[in-house]
């Protein structure tokens, strides 16, 4: 955060009528609300017997802890600490080193907020979560990944949300983990919690827009540029029939334009998503993408920042976004009573005809009816790759206590 701005934030606090100040301090200290989870993690990689790797498996234990203050005169501090224990790891092959390995903690929000006085604006300085097209956090693992960013969030308008503002740093799942070209990965890494690296040489420029003022439609636009790397661009649209069975229709388009041309080719990939409501709670939706013979399109920053309509649970997808790549996916999703059961099966078919795979995936959860703050899931994904070699299954479980 700019120690300028927070010196300038300080001082006016502290120059405030002693009276006034105390009181309106004590009364957003007696306002914090304190939150957070303890989860149990246990995941596993099984490979094809011509890949010459072993079985992968880890379990990690840890959780997360809150506390967002009350408002003071429309400022208020909110803190997140993540902490992962890795209990056991069997992991010759080092297949979870940048993903689930990181044994420590890390503070990963710690951001001050400020509403203006028409509640339509709040302001956000510091470390925080996002959840964008192009910029979202992952929590589906040990660690929840981050990012330090300058954000103005503004609700003026009717039934429209805009987020404009800076993103500097970035916190990933793990310090060996590398999101070139945005951030290299640490060169004294030890299998810790990721901590936070900066982005290019100047940072990201963001810009959100959605907008629902059109009857049964919803409109998202996210734009981030980052100099010298590139600019990504997204859309998308929903429009939701109001007949029966409430079909519904969205388009969604990426667009990359690098700034090096050594980091790739202009490229861009269109979507196309349909879904009906069979019976209540019986969903069937297919997703396609096409991306552009050009180059590689950028998905974000982010495991989180996987918008495409072919996304999984296991790459997310991210095959579709390889040159040329045709991907297909048909899903079907049921909820009866605390049971949630989703099944895709995603067909991704890259100009790399060494890259191409099917992926079928299974996600289960349950949320315990006699204890609403205990929850379990597990994921089960196949990947067969046209290079039989690479082939492989993935177990993930997950026991979650939220409070």
């Amino acid at each position: 955060m700019n120690k300028k701005l927070c010196l300038s934030i300080v001082i006016s606090l502290i120059c405030m009528p002693k009276s006034f100040a105390s009181d309106a301090i004590v009364d957003a200290i007696n306002e914090a609300k304190v939150s957070g989870e303890i989860k149990s993690l246990y995941f596993s990689q099984d490979f094809s017997d011509s890949s010459g790797k072993q079985t992968s498996s880890i379990w990690t234990n840890g959780g997360e802890f809150k506390l967002v203050s009350g408002d003071f005169h429309g400022f208020s501090l909110s803190s997140s600490l993540q902490v992962v224990d890795v209990t056991w790891r069997d992991d010759v092959d080092d297949a979870y080193k940048t993903s689930m390995s990181a044994d420590g903690a890390v503070l990963s929000e710690a951001y001050l907020s400020y509403d203006f006085s028409n509640a339509n604006t709040r302001v956000h300085l510091g470390r925080r979560y996002l959840a964008m097209p192009l910029l979202g956090g992952s929590s589906a693992q040990s660690v929840t990944e981050s990012y330090e960013a300058y954000l103005i969030t503004d609700r003026s308008l009717p039934q429209t949300v805009i987020v404009a503002g800076k993103i500097d740093r970035y916190q990933a799942r793990t310090d060996f983990k590398s999101t070139t070209p945005f951030t290299q990965a640490k060169a004294d890494a030890k299998g810790k919690p990721g901590e936070f690296l900066d982005i290019g040489e100047y940072g990201m420029y963001s810009l959100y827009m959605s907008n629902t003022s059109i009857a049964n439609t919803n409109v998202q636009v996210h734009l981030v540029e980052t100099q010298g790397i590139a600019f990504m661009g997204y859309a998308d649209m929903f429009y939701q029939f109001d007949t029966r069975f409430k079909p519904y229709i969205g388009g969604q388009y990426y667009k990359t334009v690098y700034h090096d041309n050594t980091l790739g080719q202009d490229s861009d990939m269109l979507g196309l998503k349909l879904g009906v409501e069979l019976i209540d709670n019986l969903d069937l939706f297919t997703g396609y993408n096409k991306t552009n013979d050009n180059g590689k399109v950028l998905h974000g920053l982010g495991n989180n920042a996987y918008a495409n309509f072919t996304t999984t649970t296991k790459t997310s997808g991210d095959t579709g976004f390889e040159a040329g790549s045709n991907s297909l996916q048909l899903g079907v999703a049921y909820q009866i009573y605390s049971v949630k059961v989703k099944y895709r099966w995603t067909n991704f078919n890259p100009l790399d005809e060494e890259g191409g795979m099917t992926e079928h995936t299974l996600n289960l959860s349950y949320q315990f009816e006699s204890l609403k703050q205990v929850s379990a899931m597990m994921d089960y994904s196949v990947m067969t790759f046209d290079n039989d070699a690479r082939s492989m299954t993935d177990l993930r479980t997950k026991l979650i206590y939220r409070f």
